[in-house]
């Protein structure tokens, strides 16, 4: 009885329908990155493939995200980026969703999310990267109708901006070595002053 006094209206909202607090793959999905990681990803372009995802939760009188939500929104996010296997691809990918810590109060909507990446060689199953990405995410306010909506929207930013990060990290230790900058590689020359005659020239 307690928590039906604390929190009626997110009873409420999640009693019309779960899909209302449910986090979304497509608001978790990441597009096209950055030129730069785009550039140092192109080794790993169709070699992956999206072998697990635990830690989830499914939503019932508050919002979660469930395997099956971030395994979708993260398998779509690698075929944005051409990085998804057609079928088994050289490298297996493994993620975790670690922890998914909502605000306390619900006038604050800060998200924070920890998920875990691993990636495997298929076939020696030699572990080549195991990075634990920490990201927050705020919505702004004015955003969702009622306080519930905001914290979901605010997972699923909180966890986009995770496979962001990934995705740079998985550029920085598996990719190519970034482009040169601009003016990178330019020789200049400098000559010294000619000699000059009695009159200066």
């Amino acid at each position: 009885m307690q928590y039906e006094v604390i929190r009626p209206v997110v009873i409420v909202a999640c009693a019309v329908g779960l899909s209302a607090c449910a986090a979304k793959p497509v608001n978790m999905t990441v597009g096209q990155v950055a030129t730069v990681e785009a550039h140092r990803l192109a080794p790993l372009h169709q070699t992956i493939t999206l072998v697990e995802v635990s830690g989830g939760k499914e939503t019932k009188l508050s919002s979660q995200v469930s395997d099956e939500a971030f395994m979708e929104a993260l398998r779509q996010s690698l075929a944005n980026n051409n990085l998804l296997a057609a079928g088994m691809g050289d490298y297996e990918l493994a993620a975790e969703l670690v922890r998914i810590k909502k605000p306390a109060l619900l006038v604050s909507s800060g998200v924070r999310s920890k998920v875990r990446y691993r990636l495997s060689d298929r076939q020696t199953g030699e572990l080549l990267m195991d990075e634990m990405v920490r990201t927050k995410y705020v919505e702004p306010f004015g955003t969702a109708w009622t306080s519930e909506m905001r914290i979901r929207k605010s997972i699923e930013g909180s966890l986009r901006q995770n496979v962001v990060l990934f995705m740079q990290r998985l550029a920085e230790q598996m990719g190519d070595a970034p482009p040169p900058r601009q003016g990178d590689g330019i020789e200049i020359s400098i000559f010294p002053p000619a000699e000059t005659g009695t009159f200066g020239y």
